[in-house]
């Protein structure tokens, strides 16, 4: 019963991460609802990791469908469920609550998601994994989010924090530390660097 019951749920929901990364974001949320239905015949979805990993990829799919309230919705879920069972300081909390960031940042809730992105990167010097791409994706939202409201010289200082991460994890070629540096080159003109920011997109 109970342990067909998480590994069903399990094994769906890794289905569902390929299928997300293949961009079959309908058949990733099929596939997770599939997850929820096997977690909740075993009475798995009252509360635990498995639920709350099923919710956030969930609201990951409907973030990219552009059902903000209904992401909000289940990573905020996903959040108390992490949080109810001990996990506050985890990758997976860490994640969740970017994600709540980044909607609280295309909502133009500016504050909410400086607050959110914040505690993510309490999370990750909590558990010591500053250096590491989810972590280098805070640095550069928290950069983009001073940027958008004026506060350049903060704003570059974790874009530079988020590019030396990728140059230590030898990730600068990844899309990720491209818009970094899309970043920084942007700083670089509204500050009057013209031929800094040119250095920049030559990069």
């Amino acid at each position: 019963g109970s342990e067909l019951g998480v590994e069903a749920a399990s094994a769906l929901r890794y289905l569902a991460d390929v299928l997300f990364l293949l961009d079959d974001y309908s058949g990733a949320f099929t596939t997770l609802q599939k997850a929820w239905h096997s977690a909740e015949a075993s009475a798995l979805n009252e509360g635990g990791p498995t639920p709350a990993g099923i919710l956030w990829r969930m609201g990951r799919v409907r973030s990219v469908q552009k059902d903000t309230e209904g992401a909000r919705r289940d990573l905020e879920q996903s959040l108390q469920l992490y949080l109810d069972c001990n996990m506050g300081n985890s990758l997976e909390v860490a994640y969740v609550l970017h994600k709540i960031g980044k909607l609280h940042y295309h909502s133009s809730e500016l504050q909410e998601a400086l607050r959110k992105y914040e505690e993510s990167w309490a999370v990750h010097e909590a558990l010591g994994t500053m250096l590491s791409f989810p972590a280098a994706e805070v640095l550069r939202s928290m950069g983009s989010l001073h940027r958008a409201t004026g506060d350049l010289a903060a704003g570059a200082a974790k874009l530079r924090a988020a590019w030396e991460t990728h140059e230590k994890l030898q990730s600068t070629g990844s899309p990720e530390a491209v818009g970094v540096l899309r970043n920084l080159a942007c700083i670089d003109m509204e500050q009057g660097e013209g031929e800094a920011a040119l250095v920049r997109f030559a990069q």
